[in-house]
Protein backbone atom coordinates (compact mmCIF):
# COMPACT_ATOMS: atom_id res chain seq x y z
CA UNK A 1 0.00 0.00 0.00
CA UNK A 2 0.97 3.62 -1.03
CA UNK A 3 1.73 6.00 2.07
CA UNK A 4 1.90 9.65 1.78
CA UNK A 5 5.43 10.27 3.44
CA UNK A 6 7.06 14.00 4.23
CA UNK A 7 9.81 14.30 6.61
CA UNK A 8 10.98 17.82 7.13
CA UNK A 9 14.19 17.94 9.27
CA UNK A 10 14.49 20.96 11.35
CA UNK A 11 17.65 21.61 13.94
CA UNK A 12 17.41 19.04 15.79
CA UNK A 13 14.20 17.83 15.51
CA UNK A 14 12.57 15.41 13.12
CA UNK A 15 9.00 15.94 12.05
CA UNK A 16 6.75 13.42 9.94
CA UNK A 17 3.59 13.74 8.28
CA UNK A 18 2.57 9.97 7.14
CA UNK A 19 -0.91 9.31 5.84
CA UNK A 20 -2.40 6.12 3.57
CA UNK A 21 -3.21 6.95 -0.25
CA UNK A 22 -6.38 7.78 -0.40
CA UNK A 23 -7.31 5.49 -3.23
CA UNK A 24 -6.54 2.80 -1.12
CA UNK A 25 -8.94 4.24 1.90
CA UNK A 26 -11.82 3.96 -0.78
CA UNK A 27 -10.43 0.20 -1.70
CA UNK A 28 -10.35 -0.94 1.89
CA UNK A 29 -13.47 0.67 2.49
CA UNK A 30 -14.82 -1.14 0.07
CA UNK A 31 -13.41 -4.65 0.77
CA UNK A 32 -15.14 -4.08 4.49
CA UNK A 33 -18.68 -3.53 2.88
CA UNK A 34 -18.37 -5.80 0.68
CA UNK A 35 -17.22 -9.03 3.24
CA UNK A 36 -19.77 -8.18 5.90
CA UNK A 37 -22.38 -8.20 3.19
CA UNK A 38 -21.63 -11.43 1.25
CA UNK A 39 -19.59 -13.40 3.65
CA UNK A 40 -21.63 -12.18 7.43
CA UNK A 41 -18.91 -10.23 8.61
CA UNK A 42 -16.16 -13.86 8.42
CA UNK A 43 -14.72 -11.89 5.77
CA UNK A 44 -13.20 -8.75 7.09
CA UNK A 45 -10.81 -10.77 9.70
CA UNK A 46 -8.39 -10.74 6.20
CA UNK A 47 -9.05 -7.46 5.52
CA UNK A 48 -7.96 -6.45 9.14
CA UNK A 49 -5.53 -8.71 9.61
CA UNK A 50 -3.78 -7.12 5.97
CA UNK A 51 -4.13 -3.24 7.37
CA UNK A 52 -2.69 -4.61 10.61
CA UNK A 53 0.27 -6.14 8.75
CA UNK A 54 0.73 -3.00 6.39
CA UNK A 55 0.33 -0.91 9.75
CA UNK A 56 3.55 -2.90 11.37
CA UNK A 57 5.71 -2.62 8.21
CA UNK A 58 5.10 1.07 7.89
CA UNK A 59 5.69 1.47 11.71
CA UNK A 60 8.81 -0.87 11.44
CA UNK A 61 10.25 2.05 8.01
CA UNK A 62 9.54 4.81 10.35
CA UNK A 63 11.59 3.79 13.34
CA UNK A 64 14.43 2.73 11.01
CA UNK A 65 14.00 6.38 9.83
CA UNK A 66 14.43 7.87 12.56
CA UNK A 67 17.22 5.89 14.18
CA UNK A 68 19.13 6.18 11.17
CA UNK A 69 18.26 10.36 11.48
CA UNK A 70 19.36 9.39 14.83
CA UNK A 71 23.08 7.94 13.94
CA UNK A 72 23.66 11.23 11.47
CA UNK A 73 23.11 14.21 14.21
Amino acid sequence: MKYNLTAKFDSNTLILDAELDNSYTLFITLLIILSILFTYGLGILPIIGFVFYQKTKATKYLKTLIKNYEYIN
